[in-house]
C-alpha cells in the first residue's frame, strides 16, 4: 500500500460500486424466503454466484487477518484522547 494516504484509501473505497448479487436480488423481489416460479438455471446461478462470494470474502478475510497493523501518527482521534 506505499503511497497510499487515509484520504486517497477512502476515495479509493468510496469509488467502488456496490456488488449486485442474483441471489440477493431474488430474495428481495420474492418476499418470502425461498424464491419459487424460478427456471432451475437462474436459481442454480444464484446460488453458485453466492458461495463464490463467500468463498472470495473468507480468503480475503484470511489475508487480512496476517497484516501487521500499521500506526496512523499522522490522525488524531479524538474521541479516544489520543
Amino acid at each position: 500500500m506505499s503511497g497510499f494516504t487515509l484520504d486517497s484509501l477512502h476515495e479509493c473505497l468510496d469509488a467502488l460500486a456496490p456488488l449486485e448479487l442474483m441471489g440477493m436480488t431474488l430474495l428481495r423481489s420474492s418476499h418470502q424466503l425461498f424464491p419459487t416460479g424460478l427456471p432451475r438455471n437462474t436459481l442454480r446461478e444464484a446460488v453458485a454466484e453466492l458461495v463464490a462470494y463467500t468463498e472470495r470474502c473468507t480468503k480475503t478475510v484470511a489475508q487480512l487477518v496476517t497484516l501487521s497493523p500499521i500506526p496512523l501518527a499522522a490522525v488524531s482521534v479524538v474521541e479516544y484522547g489520543i
